[in-house]
């Protein structure tokens, strides 16, 4: 069985517009044929694959199973990530697995191993972003009325699971955006408990672990990145400096491009709309501002369409949230260059977020 949905226009065509300029930077930037054809196919293969899963997940009817089947699966992935990455930080693993060494300009050194990184084998940020997209779904499917009481204890289980390990990433952004998105769940389902358990599980994580230190004397180099990300969108607004080329171009010119007023910026810009216009040129950053803006708004009538319909409620006014975290994370981290974090993030938003056609206008 299909449905007929509503096309998110927004994001879609920002997706297209970013592979359209990801693509032109691509063939004026590639040093070597190779090269070009790499980074031909990076920048267009990753919004065609978006868009194809988008279509086939949001596809798949009856809705409400869907949206079950998606909630449940995320919840066990995440729940997944939790239990290994707390086995990794307790005991720890051969060869550190699952964890990424504490730095020694970090206030977590000498104090903990290293930071919760996962199966994933990329940085805890990217892991405490996909905490964001999962976590939410898990409570959800804790508080839903139609699962049954022993499910919904596991299920709660589960989520005190990824909040502790979400915690013991260490990423301060995903920690305060989690703690928004639950105590927002838990007020709109009238959850105390969901509440009172966060704000518990937090505060215990700050007073035991280095969490609250992290937040209170470590320092963040965002805006050094940002700057730098930002004065190479400046000198190259058409091409850009083609896709995954900040670093190498910013370390060629150290003096332009890594020196700021904020500090020294040795990484790249850890925000989507900036570094999405340095490497493809203004064109694939205004793509990424219309991705963004796509993603708030399906949020907002997604929850609120929920709030209103009833039946799989507690799911999609969970996924709003979810996708809302993501977004803002996105404002310090390169979410959407990640394979990861994008595919997380597409599956919640085309499993909730699309309308049927015969109940809603267009995103």
């Amino acid at each position: 069985l299909r449905e007929q949905v509503m096309v998110p226009r927004l994001v879609v065509g920002g997706l297209l517009l970013m592979g359209v300029a990801g693509a032109i930077s691509s063939l004026a930037n590639a040093p070597t044929a190779e090269t070009g054809l790499h980074m031909l196919l990076r920048s267009i293969g990753r919004p065609v694959f978006l868009i194809w899963m988008g279509t086939v997940v949001v596809g798949c009817a009856p809705t409400e199973r869907r949206r079950a089947l998606v909630a449940i699966v995320l919840a066990i992935l995440g729940t997944a990530e939790a239990v290994f990455g707390l086995l990794a930080f307790a005991l720890p693993l051969p060869g550190n697995l699952g964890l990424e060494l504490a730095r020694k300009n970090s206030v977590l050194y000498g104090l903990v191993t290293g930071r919760i990184a996962g199966t994933l084998g990329l940085s805890p940020d990217f892991l405490g972003a996909v905490f964001l997209l999962t976590l939410p779904l898990t409570v959800a499917l804790a508080l839903s009325p139609t699962e049954p009481h022993r499910r919904r204890v596991v299920w709660s289980a589960a989520a005190g699971l990824q909040l502790v390990a979400l915690g013991l990433t260490f990423t301060r952004v995903s920690v305060v955006l989690a703690i928004c998105e639950l105590v927002g769940l838990g007020l709109i389902r009238n959850a105390r408990l969901a509440i009172g358990a966060t704000v518990v599980l937090i505060a215990a994580l700050s007073a035991l672990t280095p969490l609250g230190t992290r937040f209170l004397s470590e320092g963040t180099d965002r805006l050094a990145l940002w700057s730098s990300g930002l004065r190479i969108a400046a000198d190259y607004p058409v091409t850009g400096v083609g896709p995954g080329r900040m670093l190498q171009v910013a370390a060629a010119n150290p003096e332009r491009y890594q020196g700021t007023a904020f500090g020294w910026a040795v990484s790249s810009a850890h925000n989507a709309v900036i570094l999405a216009a340095a490497e493809t040129g203004l064109l694939g950053g205004v793509g990424a501002i219309m991705v963004l803006l796509g993603l708030i708004r399906a949020s907002g009538l997604a929850v609120a369409r929920g709030l209103r319909e009833g039946g799989d409620t507690v799911l999609v006014g969970a996924a709003g949230p979810a996708i809302l975290a993501f977004t803002a994370q996105s404002m310090t981290n390169n979410l959407f260059t990640v394979a990861v974090t994008s595919t997380y993030a597409a599956f919640v938003f085309s499993a909730f977020l699309i309308p049927r056609a015969s109940r809603s206008r267009p995103l």
